[in-house]
């Protein structure tokens, strides 16, 4: 108090001596010989000693105001070929376009829409070989209602409906020595569905920065699909699945969002207080995933039910550089039922891994940047199979390389959406003892946000 009541006599000695300066006396600085500390510009909050977590200020429009675009990582986009020194072989182009728009404050209208196409040559466990080629294709609308829960926090119940197609040929190649494990009668056929679909999603949520949210809720769908079989023509494949999902997404546009400042075409982020890549910025994206799910058909003894926790996160230790790490933790079963066979297997999967990654980003405008990244993973897991009544478990060991190279596009500060080339190589993939190294290269899509929170004493400057 002593000091601010110091520097308040000492800048009204200095208003009363300007006209002297003006005049051409000397300009003498009447603090000069005041030895005290003098108070800063601006108060400064003292940094913390310890991790930090951000302090969210929500200064921007908020979630759910009329002219808002949504987009979630349930959009996207890949082309993939993946091939194993076996001889197995999987190529899978898919994509998945929409966006939903409020069209007043807290009600959205939405369009969706994918597709995909698969050629994929594998084999069962028994050592049976098979080639599967095929497409499905669906398209409908959705409609979407935010209820604000507080500052930070809403909920946005979304229920969609959709049309769905598919079509898929399979063609048995080998067959194993053992005619009880796979019967010779089994021969080419086709299986094609479709129908109309709905879903009721309802998730949680949180609003961690302006234009960029993480959220985790139930999803319930059910399947109209009628299926056309090579042997059972006609018969239902009508489906249920109750699942628990998480979901990354982030919003642009709006009323405050069109003001002069910000209404060229390409959003602009000159003069915000933090940028992408900075010193202390944590990003996160839809590569992070937590699902549980249990899917029901109207047909004999099948089902599928899981779970999948694996979050991914990336941190800048100073401008540019970040590392990152990864987890894995996944188990699902199921039992399938082959229509024209007519044979039913039960199937068991668990997965356990993690992985480290090295990261640098480049800015190449203000809404475009390059974010590279190169990552080793490992994992471990154990495949059970039965059929026929006669089990098999499998052990399987991997290790592998992985680089994925984004361009960035910041649709608004917080939030962005990527594209870019993967390539991924095994450096061991065992199962049972036999190595069957496999090597990917592709092009993916992906949506993520970024918050900036330095850990430990790190200055908290241009925290956004």
């Amino acid at each position: 108090m002593r000091a601010r009541v110091i520097s308040l006599s000492a800048a009204l000695l200095a208003l009363a001596i300007a006209p002297d300066v003006r005049a051409g006396s000397p300009a003498v600085d009447p603090r000069a010989s005041i030895d005290v500390e003098r108070d800063p510009p601006a108060p400064v909050e003292d940094e913390p000693t310890g991790p930090s977590l951000p302090t969210v200020e929500l200064s921007g429009p908020r979630f759910g105001t009329a002219g808002q675009f949504v987009l979630t990582g349930a959009y996207g986009a890949s082309l993939s070929q993946t091939t194993f020194q076996s001889g197995a072989s999987y190529l899978d182009f898919g994509i998945t376009p929409g966006i939903e728009w409020f069209v007043i404050d807290h009600l959205s209208i939405g369009v969706n829409a994918s597709y995909r196409h698969v050629d994929d040559q594998g084999f069962f466990s028994d050592g049976s070989t098979a080639r599967e080629t095929g497409w499905s294709w669906s398209g409908g609308g959705r409609v979407g209602y935010d209820i604000p829960l507080g500052r930070l926090t809403s909920w946005y119940p979304r229920f969609s409906l959709d049309y769905a197609e598919s079509a898929y040929d399979t063609r048995f190649i080998e067959f194993h020595q053992n005619p009880t494990r796979r019967p010779p009668t089994w021969t080419p056929y086709h299986v094609s569905s479709k129908g109309p679909a709905m879903e009721l999603f309802a998730p949680l949520l949180l609003h961690v920065r302006n234009h960029v949210f993480i959220g985790f809720g139930p999803n319930i769908s059910h399947s109209f699909a009628n299926v056309d079989a090579s042997t059972a023509a006609g018969s239902t494949g009508a489906s249920t699945r109750v699942s628990a999902s998480l979901v990354v997404g982030g919003y642009f546009g709006g009323r405050r969002d069109a003001e002069p400042a910000a209404s060229t075409e390409v959003p602009q982020l000159e003069g915000r207080p933090a940028r992408f890549g900075e010193d202390g910025t944590w990003v996160f994206s839809a590569e992070s995933s937590l699902s549980g799910s249990y899917t029901i058909a109207d047909r004999v003894s099948y089902w599928s039910g899981g779970i999948r926790v694996a979050p991914t996160v990336d941190y800048f230790v100073t401008d540019h550089v970040a590392v990152g790490a990864s987890l894995l933790i996944s188990n699902a079963r199921s039992r399938t039922y082959d229509v024209p066979s007519g044979l039913a297997s039960e199937n068991v999967t668990t997965r356990l891994g993690g992985g480290v990654r090295v990261g640098l980003s480049g800015n190449l405008a203000s809404w475009i940047s390059i974010y590279p990244t190169a990552e080793f993973d490992l994992a471990h897991g154990e495949d059970g199979q039965d059929i026929l009544g006669q089990g098999s478990d499998h052990g399987h060991a991997l290790a592998s390389f992985a680089g994925f190279a984004p361009l960035l596009f910041h649709l608004s500060q917080h939030f962005f959406v990527g594209v870019g080339p993967r390539v991924s190589a095994d450096v061991i993939n065992s199962r049972d003892g036999t190595d069957n190294k496999g090597a990917f290269i592709g092009v993916s899509a992906l949506v993520g946000g970024w918050v900036k929170a330095p850990l430990g004493s790190a200055k908290k400057k241009n925290a956004g």
